[in-house]
Order: C-alpha cells, then structure tokens, then sequence
C-alpha cells in the first residue's frame, strides 16, 4: 500500500470521524440541554418558592398577631388574595414570565381555585406525604410544587367553623375542618417552555456553530496533510522498506530467547523433507513461575535456552526452536533415524543432570524428550502423543510409534458407559475410605470418601478408568449424588470427620448444589463434612463458587482445596475460597526427600497458611521418610498407603 492511499484515505476518514463525533456531541448537547432546562427550572423554582413562601408565613402572622386587623378592607392583603394579582404583575415583568400562586382544590376564592395541572400535583402530594417537590412538563410549560401543609396557627381559620373568627365564618361556608398535616394545596409555580426554549437554543445553535468550524479546520488540515505525505512519499516508502526487512527478521524470532519461533518451525517443515522431530518439554515448569516469580522463570527459560545451543550448534541439519512457554523443539534434516534417537537420548541425558543458577538461585530442571520420526504433515502431532504418553508412565524419553494414537485409548469408550449405567443399576457404585493421619499424635479423627467401581467380575475398578467417560456420557452427576448420599450414610453415626470432592462442574451445577443443600438438612453431619475442591481446575466464575462456598459453610461444613501446588495454585485463589485446609499435590510430596524444589515449595505452601490459619495435609505419604520430613516441615495431616489403602470400610 503506498502512502498516496494513506493520504486519501486520511483526508476522507478525519473530516468523517469529526462528522460522527460532532453528530455525538450534538446528541449529547441535545440531552444535555434538556437536563439543563429541568435543573435550571427547578432551581429558579425553589428560589422563588422560598422567597414567597416566606413574604406568605410574615403577612400571615401579621393577620394572626392582629397587627393587622382582619376586616372587609383588610382582606385583600391576605396572601390568598394577593397571590393572584402579586402572579399577573410578576409574571409581567419578568423575561420568563413566571407565574407563581397558591393554589387549592378548595379554595375560598375562585381566582386560588386549582386547575387541572395544579390538581395532578394535589393529589400526587396526597398519596405521597412526605415528597417535598412536584416537577412535570406539560406541554407550554414547566408545573413545579410545593405542599401547603396545615399548621397549628391555619386552624384559627381552617379548623372547626365555630372556632374561626367571625368575619371568616360569616363569610365562607367552605374549607373548614382541617387537620394539622393536611394538604391545604401548593404553591403552584409555571414556567412557559417557550422562554426557556429560546434561551437554551441559542446556546445549542453556538455549539453547531462550533462543530462547524471544527470540521472544516479538520478537513483544511487533513487536505494539507495529503499533500505533506504526497511530497514526502518516495522517502517514506524507501524507509517503510528497510523497516519491513528489519520486522520480518523480528516476527521469526522469539523475543525472549532469540530463538526461532513457532511461525519459523511451520516454515521450515513446508520447506524440507526427511524431517525429524525432537521435542522437549520442561516437566513441572509453572511451578517455578508459581513461587519464584515469572521473571525469574524467564530467566532460567533464558539458561536453559542457551544451553540446548551449546549442545546442539546450529547447521543447516539441526534447528532449535521455542514453540511455546517451556517447550522447544530441534527439526533434524537429512539424518538417519537410528542417529536422531542417538542424539535425543544423549540430549535428554545431557539436560536433565544440569543445573541453572540465576538471581542466587540454584534450579534443577526437569524434562520429557519426545522423538518423531513420521511424515512431516505428522510431526507435531506425534510429537503431543509421544509427550501425553512418557508423562503417563513417568518417562524421560520416548519414541512415538503407531500404538500411542490416541484414538485407541477411547475404543472403549461405549464398553465403560455401559459398565458404569450397569454399576449404578445395581448398586456396584461403591466408596471407600482412607484414613486422615494427625501428625502430631498420630491418630485417626477423619477419613477421604473415595468412588470405586465393581464390574461384573467383582473387580474393583479405580475412578481412572471411569470417571472422565461419565462426563462424556452424562452420567457424572448420577456418581456425584451417589458419592454425597453413601458418604452421609456412612458417618451419620459416628463421630469421624470425611471428606468429599466435588469439581467445579459439580459446583457450578444448580442441581448439585440443591441436593448437596438438601442431605444436609436430612442428614446431621454438617459440622463434620469437608469439602474438597479439586484445585487442577481453573475457576472462571468466582462469584458462583464463593456463593456456594458461604452456603454450606453457613451449615458449618469446612472447605478444602484439593491438589495444591499444580498448575493453576495461586494464594489469592486460595484466600478468596476461605479455605480451611490445604491438600498439597502428590506428585511434590512424592519427591520431597530426592527434589531440593518440592521441598522449597511444601515450606513456602506451610509457612503461608500457618500465617493464614489454615491447616496443611500432605497426600501420598507412601514411607516413613516421607513422614518424617513433611512433619519436620510443619504439616499438620498426612494421608497415604503409609497408613493405610484406601478400604471399603472404616479402621
């Protein structure tokens, strides 16, 4: 695109953004104006109001105090009979022309007789006894009011006939009998639009006029900038030239490490043949950002990034690759296969003995080498596979081959749904529990509620293999329901704490919710329940969970975040659950006593909720070392085959 079409378009485009906003400003100005009549009416309004009403109350107590004397020659200066004529010279001689009276629904004297208007206010303060104002547009002009209320002193003249004063009684037959707080009338204020109208519309018109001349200037300067630019074109494109060469270099780049990025792995795969792929996938990474910052992980992708060039030097043969945040990739061309898996097996070796210092810190990574040898259009994928595959069986380097697709592992996807609906059927959906263990006396005081399986061969299946097909198959709910009643049954007659999961499907699910609500009114064990979310789940709406969280912590059961220390542990997300307790992940006490890291991290997770007022049970407790350690650490609970399996009955 040259900047002759830039220029074009600029001159078109500004004096048209101007229009538009112009166009805005006049909409806005418009209403505006509108409020600003409204506010200036009223203001104006109760100005007046105050100054009559006031001239009113003074004259009044004249009449009252007898300082005037109350005859036939006197009665014209009382207010009711002022007002009237007071309005017609007001409204006369001033620009507006206001009119302002007191007016009744049953006025002495006609001329103070309320119209239709005035009467719509009446009323209005009737029904509403303590509004103070009456503010309506009618359609030549602006009604405002104020109430005339009944006071002690208009009862003189507006209470029981026989106690006003003769000259009144004799004169009137209306208008008696009169509470203290009744509606005597308003004082009735009319403001004709046509005055104001025209006020406000020259202010208006100004505005237009300032539009105007803005669009105008607009469009004379963007004309002038069209001429700039064209003037200025052929050095322009010549710099824009330069700059295109500099940013493709840039977006092939990745900008933190330098390293080719995944745009230039695509390239590179359409560009050659015989390929192979050796992909590598830091284990764990997050968990380093999690506690050390992502700074400080960004430095160490840095170190580690270094280090995969130094043992394998760019040629035109081997390219290293960042593909995403800890994964980085070498394309091999033109090699032998038996070499590629040679040099993957000596990388994989190679990395995974290294340490990284950075910022005073001493970091050991981990990582998963993945190694396909397919066609080209099939590397990456085969690649994933390979890398879901050695991170289910704990493996640091694999080679993809056709059994690992992932198809097979849901060939028997039909088969579970059908074992599961058979097992709820007929009653084969079963718990067992395993035993919560008190660090400090090694006692037994709660236990985890855990689903289990029976097939028709009487095996007992681990949720592993079952509980992800029930989602697919919408059975998930059915098992969540029957998890909460079992549990319920089983400790309504004991004194054991237990514990439930429940995923954020079940909480965000409104059914689950009630039921959940529902066996706690039924069942009395709402003191002794816990529930664990599962914290491997991220949690989009916080609002719906805390909701849920206050409500069953309002029956008295307690929460506890389920895995903590996996990908998605923050203490924020922690504080805002109200967690009672914390589960740190398996996977880190596993590797507590031989993973410098995992212990750094149980410290950090223990100092925080100590700190926090919440407790800390570590999972997987497999060995008295293990023991050992995480009550040297400061945790308060462990759980684990240490103890005890989980069993189909209570120890």
């Amino acid at each position: 695109m040259s900047y002759k079409v830039i220029s074009r378009k600029l001159i078109l485009v500004a004096p048209l953004l101007f229009f538009i906003i112009a166009c805005m400003r006049i909409y806005i100005n418009h209403n505006e104006n509108k409020k600003n009549i409204q506010n200036f009416i009223s203001e104006q309004a109760r100005l007046i109001d105050s100054l009559y009403i006031t001239h009113r109350n003074y004259y009044q107590n004249l009449y009252i105090n007898k300082v005037i004397k109350l005859d036939e020659q006197t009665l014209q200066g009382l207010p009711a009979y002022s007002a009237a004529k007071i309005s017609k010279i007001f409204s006369d001689n001033n620009k507006l022309h206001i009119t302002m009276q007191t007016v009744s629904d049953r006025a002495r004297n006609p001329k103070n007789q309320a119209d239709k208007y005035e009467l719509q206010a009446i009323d209005f303060f009737k029904n509403n006894k303590n509004k103070k104002e009456y503010f309506a547009r009618e359609d030549d002009f602006y009604q405002y009011a104020t109430p005339l209320k009944i006071e002690k002193k208009c009862l003189k003249c507006h209470g029981k006939k026989e106690n006003a004063p003769l000259f009144i009684s004799k004169k009137y037959d209306k208008a008696y009998n009169y509470k203290i707080g009744d509606i005597r009338g308003i004082l009735s204020i009319k403001v004709p639009t046509f005055y104001i109208n025209k006020i406000f519309s020259k202010q208006f018109f100004a505005s237009l006029v300032y539009d105007f001349l803005l669009i105008s200037i607009v469009s004379i300067i963007a004309f002038l900038l069209m001429k700039f630019f064209s003037k200025q074109q052929e050095k322009i494109e010549e710099e824009l030239n330069a700059r295109t060469s500099e940013l493709k270099v840039t977006a092939s780049r990745d900008a933190l490490t330098n390293l080719e990025n995944r745009t230039m792995f695509k390239e590179n795969i359409d560009k050659f043949d015989n390929l192979a792929l050796i992909l590598i996938n830091i284990d764990s990474f997050s968990q380093i950002n999690d506690f050390y910052g992502h700074e400080f992980g960004d430095a160490i992708l840095i170190e580690f990034s270094k280090k995969l060039k130094s043992i394998c030097v760019e040629e035109e043969n081997c390219k290293l690759f960042r593909l995403s945040g800890d994964e980085f990739a070498y394309l091999v061309i033109n090699k032998p296969e038996h070499i590629v898996v040679q040099k993957a097996k000596l990388l994989s070796k190679e990395i995974n003995r290294q340490t990284y210092e950075t910022k005073g810190e001493s970091i050991e990574l981990n990582t998963t080498v993945c190694v396909s040898l397919e066609e080209k259009e099939q590397l990456l994928i085969t690649a994933d596979m390979a890398l879901k595959t050695a991170r289910k069986n704990a493996k640091n380097i694999i080679i993809y081959d056709k059994t690992m697709a992932l198809d097979r592992e849901y060939k028997n996807n039909m088969l579970w749904t059908k074992k599961i609906k058979e097992a709820i059927k007929n009653d084969k959906i079963i718990l067992f529990y395993q035993p919560i263990i008190n660090n400090n006396d090694g006692s037994i005081k709660r236990y985890e509620s855990l689903i289990r399986l029976i097939d028709e061969e009487g095996k007992v299946i681990s949720p592993y293999f079952f509980l992800e097909i029930s989602k697919k198959a919408k059975l998930y709910k059915q098992l969540t329901k029957i998890v909460i009643q079992k549990s319920f049954e089983m400790f309504r007659e004991n004194d054991f704490e237990f514990s439930i999961n429940l995923s954020i499907e079940d909480i965000m699910d409104k059914e689950i919710n009630n039921y959940i609500l529902e066996m706690l009114e039924i069942y009395s064990v709402s003191n002794r329940v816990i529930f664990e979310i599962v914290e491997s789940e991220s949690i989009e709406n916080f609002s719906e969970i805390q909701k849920f969280i206050k409500s069953v912590k309002a029956q008295g059961c307690k929460i506890a975040i389920d895995d903590f220390g996996t990908g998605y542990s923050n203490f924020e997300y922690l504080m805002r659950l109200e967690a009672d307790f914390i589960k740190i992940d398996g996977s880190i006490i596993k590797e507590i006593l031989v993973e410098k890291n995992s212990e750094i991290i149980v410290s950090v997770i223990v100092d925080f909720a100590k700190r926090a007022g919440v407790k800390v049970i570590a999972e997987y407790v497999e060995s008295k070392e293990i023991f050992d350690k995480v009550k040297e650490l400061g945790v308060d609970k462990s759980q684990g085959y240490y103890f005890s399996e989980p069993k189909p009955s209570l120890n």
